[in-house]
């Protein structure tokens, strides 16, 4: 009964924010963001590279001050995950927080409150400018220096402040979205480790290079890992299962957080 009325919840609360326009505002977001890789992709085509090399200059200086190995450890593991996730974002030119995948929600859902909380700050700024030049614009003389001014600070604020209202209610839409799509999520992680376990060689393999190396392990540092033909077969179907996984990924519209959908 509970589980119903949580669901009953959440229904009216994504209805609500589709009526402030949470679906036309994402189109508005997707349009950024394909203007912004392809942007970034073309004046600077190594930008992977620059960013890897910042992450790597950026940890070591922490490393210096950590006191533990744990700590050490903790930082290298963290820097190579946002290596793998960066390259993934150029590669596929989807911003990470924009779109689900199954066992991301935990970092996703944080994302978006941060988010949320940001243009929240921004839209009582937004409101207090307003406030503040709304009696000089109804008091003052049109033909003072001060009348204009705040009519174009007013405007420009205005409009920003529609901005950062849509992006509340975009992240709130979508941590709703999130949260109907739990069983979801629990059905294709459990999937994904069952497909996953069919490649335990593979992944054995893998595993032995991530603990030799502090960076992202090459295909020839993987090569020198295998030591049986089951294990090279293995490899490559698992690379196999993983390329046809993305193909999958990037024609499903339920992989998609800023998606536009049916009428449920």
């Amino acid at each position: 009964m509970k589980n119903n009325s949580r669901e009953e919840e959440l229904k009216r609360k994504r209805k609500r924010y589709e009526r402030l326009g949470a679906r036309q505002f994402q189109q508005v977001v997707f349009w950024v963001e394909r203007i912004k890789y392809s942007i970034l992709l073309t004046c600077f085509p190594q930008i992977t590279t620059y960013y890897e090399k910042f992450l790597t200059k950026s940890t070591a200086k922490k490393i210096k001050k950590c006191q533990t190995d744990q700590e050490k450890k903790a930082l290298l593991e963290n820097s190579r995950y946002q290596k793998l996730l960066f390259r993934k974002e150029m590669n596929h030119r989807k911003n990470r927080n924009y779109h689900y995948h199954p066992g991301y929600s935990q970092e996703l859902i944080p994302y978006l409150e941060w988010n949320k909380r940001i243009h929240q700050k921004e839209l009582k700024k937004n409101i207090g400018i307003i406030a503040l030049c709304l009696p000089i614009i109804l008091f003052s003389t049109p033909s003072g220096i001060l009348f204009p001014l705040c009519i174009g600070l007013s405007i420009v604020e205005m409009i920003s402040a529609v901005i950062n209202f849509e992006c509340i209610n975009l992240q709130d839409y979508n941590l709703t979205r999130i949260k109907q799509n739990e069983k979801l999520k629990r059905i294709e992680e459990k999937i994904m480790n069952r497909d996953l376990h069919q490649y335990s060689s593979a992944t054995k393999v893998i595993a032995s290079s991530l603990e030799k190396s502090t960076d992202i392990p090459s295909v020839q540092s993987l090569k020198q890992e295998i030591t049986t033909k089951e294990e090279l077969e293995n490899l490559k179907q698992l690379l196999l299962y993983l390329k046809q996984n993305q193909l999958q990924e990037n024609l499903s519209p339920k992989h998609k957080v800023y998606r536009k959908e049916k009428e449920s």
